[in-house]
């Protein structure tokens, strides 16, 4: 396997059974479904249920379905779906961990994100942010009604 530069205005598909090896720059979505390993910066990062990636990651949002194994910072959201696996030394401003999700290692909340709620704290008044998991919510919904 030879090391590639990719770099692409537009999104790009790492099919399953392909190997790629380098460092790919795109502006858009990167969908990986087969193995990638080396450096990734783009917006979005979803990597399907057989996709593995290992390396560098610096995307805006991360879907993780297959396994991740890297350093990996997420300015926005971090998604591990049901049979996803995230290892390595993980920022991330928010998380979501599907019931099944694997998340270890080096766990680091963005600085902005943190900064963030600390200001909305001081703010007397200030309304309060939730996001329900529409999964969760009708799981703790009928927990709630046993109990």
């Amino acid at each position: 396997m030879s090391w590639t530069t990719i770099r692409a205005e537009s999104g790009v598909y790492v099919g399953a059974g392909a190997r790629v090896q380098g460092s790919l720059k795109a502006q858009a979505r990167v969908v990986v479904d087969g193995a990638f390993d080396g450096d990734v910066a783009c917006g979005e990062l979803v990597v399907g249920a057989r996709g593995v990636v290992t390396g560098s990651i610096a995307a805006s949002d991360a879907r993780i379905n297959g396994r991740i194994d890297s350093v990996l910072v997420v300015g926005r959201t971090l998604s591990v779906g049901p049979r996803g696996r995230a290892e390595g030394a993980l920022s991330y401003a928010e998380l979501e961990i599907e019931r099944g999700g694997v998340v270890s290692g080096a766990l680091a909340r963005a600085a902005s994100a943190a900064r963030r709620d600390m200001i909305s704290r001081r703010k007397p008044g200030a309304p309060k942010l939730v996001y329900v998991n529409p999964k969760l919510s009708a799981h703790l919904t009928s927990a709630q009604q046993s109990g």
